[in-house]
């Protein structure tokens, strides 16, 4: 081996961290302010793969078992009492101030994830791409990357053991040519696998790895042309502000990694005290690429409660994310990263042990946060706790006196998560009447949402609505109810956007060639669904067009998120204007009611507006939960005009001679 890969420090390598964990910090500020930053994290898996071929070449051990354990030994006190740190504290912060709705429900999962270094697995089987608006608020997000480096320590240090042995010496190469191919086929089929999987990364750290074997091999020291340092600062600076999100990591990892590989190449090399190499051991780079772990672990939760609580739209609100992530980072580096692997206790202690105490001290942690998520309810201190008045659980109890004026009969429920978010009013439905209720829900399965066609061959709901419809027609009876429940308005704003769209330009888009055809095939869709349930039962109603809002409740629910620019949305709807925004929507609903005779439409916004307008909260209590589903409490304001339809309907189907198909029978 030659004097270039000994294992002595190399401070450029400190620089490079440094430029890695800055790119990132200032992408996940905003994106077009280096729009590229994303590939600082390639950055770090070439050196990681780099710096463990270094380090497990220098403890080769006769035994695979001590080699084995004393690398996981090193690895636990080096990455796990930060990570622990870290994932701790971000667990209490987000159990007892993070409302719990859609936009947080994948957080609890990552974070535990996280504790075990599956957290890109979890992310992997997700819905959400790395770069979807709702990631954003989830603390623990930027844990997948830890977790691909950590499965790396499962499988390279017995293929660098194979290596050093004189055995397999091109498994790894062949591994990264495998890894390489996979992230080609991912990165155009698969955006979440391309990302997340070990089967997509491998290559970026084998390259640093690969580096290292290569150079161990030359039997002089290797010696970098001037050209090299600048070129690899060159292509690494291209890929940080030119790769594109849409085709990563093949082909657009290929810049930072090849960079990266040719910079570490140029700073091991026994001439390696070039201008680049000088830049890149400033002290204060250095400094930085010492704590670039912290830096990277502090970074994204400190970011995302911004997010949460007084945003981080203003470069005002950038600065003080950016430099308040330095102050965890720092204690952490200082008191967990240097302080604690030193203690005599652990210096002392045999590495089985070490590693065994470790294993102990994750689990246990893993478990507390397990208890934390799973009794956030009991223990989160968010104005938004109060779950009787927010959530539309259909477990609330009701306080309404028992009765049978409906029983023996179904009501199906069937839609997107308006018809979720029904479920106080069913219940009390249920309660006062004894209706069994069958509720068919998720979000954007909006079957007869008159806005835009769902049965149709790339919507992800297709197939489950078809066996929903299919389902309600081969066991609902003529004394059954069938409600369509759906989001019919145009949105103004989810619960992810900071500014809302602007009105005109939701009224433009409504008013589009395109969206008036999306109307009349959704027309159209429904007619055909509508047709098939009339000929099971003469039972069938649909909401009207609810109020929508640019205010999101939940979110503003609280003293540390008031002033979040999203609550800056007025916490009312004038009704002159919802009532002229649904009108296209309302033409259709007619249109669809003059064809299918059996269908009532139950229109809940009188309840939910006076003469004037359409108010967000019924004195301080909330009518929704966000900027268009409806609270607990909305559901109870809602209830008594609900079931006056519904009592109508039955009662006036009663009267009126039932049409041929399914008998109560069946």
């Amino acid at each position: 081996m030659t004097q270039s890969t000994s294992r002595g420090y190399i401070p450029a390598i400190d620089g490079l961290r440094a430029l890695a964990v800055l790119a990132v910090m200032v992408f996940h500020l905003d994106a077009s302010l280096l729009p590229g930053g994303f590939t600082g994290v390639d950055i770090f898996f070439v050196i990681s793969g780099y710096v463990v071929a270094r380090s497990l070449s220098g403890h080769q051990y006769t035994a695979f078992q001590a080699y084995i354990v004393a690398f996981y030994r090193r690895r636990i006190l080096r990455l796990f009492p930060a990570l622990l740190a870290c994932l701790l504290v971000c667990t209490a912060i987000v159990v007892l101030f993070i409302p719990q709705a859609w936009l947080s429900q994948s957080i609890s999962h990552t974070g535990l994830g996280a504790f075990f270094g599956v957290s890109n697995l979890v992310l992997a089987a997700n819905t959400q791409t790395y770069f979807s608006p709702s990631v954003e608020f989830n603390p623990f997000v930027h844990t997948w990357s830890l977790g691909v480096e950590e499965q790396f320590y499962v499988v390279f240090p017995i293929l660098m053991y194979w290596y050093l042995k004189g055995r397999a010496r091109y498994a790894t190469a062949m591994l990264a040519i495998l890894s390489l191919a996979a992230s080609w086929y991912y990165s155009n089929t698969n955006l979440n696998a391309s990302y997340y999987l070990l089967t997509s990364r491998f290559w970026e750290l084998a390259a640093g790895a690969l580096l290292f074997q290569w150079q161990a091999k030359q039997r002089t020291p290797t010696f970098t042309l001037p050209p090299l340092p600048v070129a690899g600062l060159l292509i690494t600076g291209a890929g940080l502000w030119l790769a594109s999100k849409e085709a990563f990591p093949v082909p657009w990892a290929i810049l930072p990694v090849v960079g990266t590989v040719l910079l570490l190449h140029s700073f091991s090399t026994p001439q390696a005290a070039g201008s680049v190499s000088r830049i890149f051991c400033l002290p204060a780079l250095r400094y930085i690429g010492k704590i670039s772990y912290s830096l990277y672990l502090w970074h994204w939760p400190v970011y995302t409660f911004f997010r949460w609580s007084v945003g981080l739209e203003t470069p005002l609100q950038w600065l003080a994310a950016f430099s308040l992530t330095f102050i965890p980072a720092m204690l952490s580096y200082h008191l967990l990263e240097q302080r604690l692997p030193r203690r005599p206790l652990l210096q002392h202690m045999v590495a089985w042990k070490t590693v065994a105490a470790g294993l102990v001290v994750i689990s246990v942690s893993g478990a507390g946060a397990y208890w934390g998520f799973n009794n956030q309810p009991k223990i989160k201190i968010s104005n938004t706790n109060d779950k009787y008045n927010w959530y539309p659980y259909y477990s609330h109890p009701t306080d309404l006196p028992s009765g049978n004026e409906l029983s023996g009969r179904t009501i199906y429920v069937i839609g997107d998560s308006h018809a979720g978010a029904y479920g106080t009013m069913l219940r009390m439905l249920a309660d006062e009447t004894g209706i069994q209720t069958e509720i068919h829900s998720q979000g954007g399965c909006g079957a007869a949402n008159m806005r835009e066609p769902v049965l149709v061959d790339d919507n992800a709901c297709a197939a489950k609505l078809q066996r929903w419809l299919h389902h309600i027609q081969q066991n609902a009876t003529d004394n059954d109810i069938v409600f369509f429940a759906t989001l019919k308005a145009y949105r103004l704003t989810n619960q992810y956007r900071i500014t809302p769209k602007p009105k005109p330009q939701v009224v433009a888009t409504m008013y589009s060639k395109e969206a008036e055809q999306a109307r009349d095939a959704a027309m159209q869709e429904t007619l055909q669904i509508m047709r098939k349930i009339a000929a099971v039962t003469p039972h069938i109603i649909t909401d009207a067009p609810k109020p929508v809002f640019s205010y999101i409740p939940f979110r503003c629910s609280d003293w540390f998120n008031q002033d979040n620019p999203t609550c800056e949305s007025p916490t009312h709807q004038d009704r002159a204007f919802m009532e002229s925004f649904r009108e296209p929507v309302m033409q259709n609903l007619d249109t669809v009611q003059q064809h299918i005779a059996q269908l009532t439409v139950w229109d809940p916004l009188p309840a939910l507006c006076n003469k004037t307008r359409c108010p967000v909260y019924d004195n301080n209590t909330p009518l929704y939960f966000d900027a268009d589903h409806l609270s607990a409490h909305g559901n109870r304001v809602l209830y008594p005009s609900f079931k006056q339809a519904i009592m109508q309907m039955v009662h006036s189907q009663q009267a009126a001679s039932p049409p041929a198909g399914k008998n109560a029978s069946g």
